[in-house]
């Protein structure tokens, strides 16, 4: 069921993001007509406050909407998440005008009727706009982050008066970092008194790069290498990364480092995937290719196999009827008991395994009734979803390649009928690693 979930998924990802980028190019365009409309409004000098409060309360009305549209897109395309800033300042410049507009009118309404002896209005009331900011709950590490948004789109605000960023600014604030100002009174003057206090307890780089070292090293280790885990992983670690070259740390010269650090969360399995595609064992490689690896295998969903046609004659007693397609290799990890030394891994990582022959390895395989084409159990090398031989290209496993030499020095054995080796070489060499 689950693989048949993350194939759905994948399937309709294409879809997914243009429905969502759809929807938001109407909040979009429903900000960009109200920002029409207030030019409109000050260009002419028109000051309708009840339309004007309409057109507002129509715009905050859809941008209700516009967080949990935009954190979709984001799952999808990381590289969207910079248009989010876009869009919340165009909203956010919108709205403070809105407020600028209603209130000059307010003020200019009241002078034309008021008395020549009432030179002081009472100060209006404006419902401050709703402002989907950031949280920070007081873990070092987000601290960074999390000051660039707010100062972003509240701090350098020059549209609202410092006692309105302090009520944004504790609307953004839990835990610790909301009991860290809490004695303030929410006046114009505590607001630099309440950023002075976050920073002196939070900006501190060399906690935060700490913070993020031990976020790292914290990162659980996969359950199951799932292509959605993998690409959460994959994900995770790129921001802690990211984030620490911006600190200034020289996050390459870790390279051997943050390679045993990513191997320690996927299975055994996948690291033995992995290290198959290496071109040189002696040479310790890039982090970065790591990453690009396991990012290829996030996009590998599996995909649906066809029926299989009926046997045309009768199988081999030592082959094993064929089970529902087991996808790719990493999808399937479980625990395995070798055949060779019965200990608890799979026979491509057996010692006793490597060190036999090619005639020995094939003759061991087929004993255990193994897939010729990936050394599992549960199904035969037609109905296998697993790659070729990467010397030859042909359905076997590369453990159980054997080259070609010319015919009189070749050694063949008696045809096994009905054998799922018949179509793979069987002269006698040792195998090339």
């Amino acid at each position: 069921m689950a693989n048949t979930s993350e194939q759905s998924q994948s399937t309709t990802h294409s879809f997914n993001i243009s429905t969502l980028r759809r929807k938001r190019g109407n909040i979009i365009g429903q900000i960009t007509s109200f920002t029409k409309f207030l030019d409109t409004q000050r260009e002419h000098g028109q000051r309708d406050i009840h339309l004007l409060k309409a057109h507002l309360d129509g715009v905050n009305e859809v941008w209700k909407r516009f967080d949990e549209i935009q954190f979709l897109i984001e799952e999808l395309d990381e590289t969207e998440e910079a248009r989010r800033y876009t869009i919340s300042n165009d909203y956010y410049a919108a709205v403070a005008l809105a407020d600028k507009i209603m209130h000059e009118g307010h003020s200019s309404t009241h002078r034309t009727t008021a008395s020549p002896a009432l030179t002081v209005s009472a100060p209006m009331t404006i419902r401050l706009p709703e402002m989907r900011l950031p949280t920070f709950d007081g873990s070092i590490e987000n601290w960074a982050s999390f000051f660039d948004i707010f100062s972003s789109m509240i701090d350098r605000n020059e549209d609202l008066t410092p006692v309105q960023k302090l009520q944004y600014l504790r609307s953004t604030l839990t835990g610790k970092a909301a009991a860290c100002i809490q004695s303030l009174s929410t006046t114009d003057a505590n607001y630099t008194d309440a950023l002075e206090l976050l920073k002196e307890k939070f900006d501190c780089k060399r906690r935060i790069i700490l913070g993020h070292c031990d976020a790292l090293q914290k990162i659980p280790k996969l359950i199951r290498d799932s292509p959605e885990a993998i690409g959460n992983l994959v994900d995770t670690i790129r921001q802690h990364l990211r984030a620490l070259k911006n600190l200034g740390e020289s996050v390459s010269s870790w390279n051997s480092l943050l390679i045993s650090i990513i191997l320690a969360k996927v299975s055994s399995e996948t690291t033995w995937q992995w290290e198959l595609t290496l071109p040189d064992k002696k040479k310790i490689p890039l982090y970065t290719d790591l990453l690009e690896f396991l990012e290829k295998r996030a996009n590998c969903a599996p995909t649906p196999s066809p029926t299989p046609p009926k046997p045309s004659r009768p199988e081999s007693p030592r082959m094993r009827r064929p089970g529902p397609p087991r996808g790719h290799a990493f999808l399937s990890v479980n625990t395995q008991q070798c055949p060779i030394c019965q200990g608890g891994h799979g026979i491509w990582a057996c010692g006793e395994f490597h060190a036999k022959s090619a005639r020995e390895r094939v003759t061991a395989v087929e004993q255990a009734s193994l897939c010729s084409n990936c050394l599992n159990g549960g199904h035969t090398p037609n109905f296998c979803r697993s790659g070729t031989c990467r010397i030859c290209q042909k359905r076997h496993h590369t453990l159980l390649h054997r080259p070609v030499y010319p015919q009189n020095e070749m050694t063949r054995p008696a045809p096994v009928p009905a054998s799922p080796w018949q179509s793979m070489e069987t002269t006698v060499s040792e195998p090339s690693e």
